[in-house]
C-alpha cells in the first residue's frame, strides 16, 4: 500500500497541522489552542515536495517561536519566494527556547537550529558548537538528526 504525496490530499492537511500541533504543545508544555485560518490557507497552497514530514517540520519550528495561543502565518518559516509569510526580524547569533524543556531537549533543538542556521554543512555547525564532526554525528544520532535513508534516496 502506497500512501499519495501529500499535494494530492490538501484536505487533510489541516487535520495533519492540528495533530502536529497539539503534539508540539504538549512536547514543549505551551498553550496554543488552534491555527489560525490565514495560516491554515498558506499551508493548503504549499505543494510539499518533503510531504507530511516537511509539515511536521514547519508546525514544530513554528511552534518554538509562537508567542501566543494561535499559530498565525507569522509563524511560519517561508516556504517558499513566492510565498512571502511576513517573519519578526531575528538576530542571527541568537534564539529563544520555551520555557519547560529539559536539558536534553533544549540541545536537541540547539544543534537543529544550529544546523538549519549553517544549511547542514557539518563542520561550521561543529564549530559553532565546539565540538567535534564526531561529537556532533553521535549527537545527531541520538537526537534522531540524521537523514534517514529515505532522504539520502530522494537527494540522489
Amino acid at each position: 500500500m502506497s500512501l499519495p504525496p501529500l499535494r494530492e490530499i490538501k484536505s487533510d492537511i489541516p487535520l495533519l497541522a492540528d495533530h502536529f500541533r497539539q503534539l508540539f504543545a504538549q512536547e514543549f508544555k505551551k498553550k496554543v489552542d488552534r491555527i489560525d485560518d490565514p495560516a491554515l490557507e498558506t499551508l493548503r497552497t504549499w505543494d510539499w515536495p518533503g510531504n507530511v514530514r516537511e509539515l511536521r517540520n514547519v508546525i514544530e519550528r513554528a511552534m518554538i517561536f509562537t508567542d501566543g495561543p494561535v499559530l498565525k502565518r507569522s509563524d511560519f518559516p517561508p516556504l517558499d519566494q513566492r510565498d512571502p509569510v511576513p517573519t519578526r526580524p531575528r538576530d542571527t547569533t541568537t534564539f529563544g527556547l520555551p520555557k519547560g524543556l529539559t536539558l536534553v531537549d533544549a540541545e536537541r533543538e540547539y544543534i537543529r537550529l544550529t544546523l538549519e542556521a549553517t544549511d547542514g554543512d557539518i563542520q561550521r555547525t561543529a564549530e559553532l558548537l565546539g565540538i567535534s564532526r564526531k561529537n556532533l554525528w553521535e549527537k545527531r544520532k541520538k537526537y534522531g538528526l540524521l537523514p534517514s535513508p529515505s532522504d539520502a534516496e530522494s537527494n540522489s
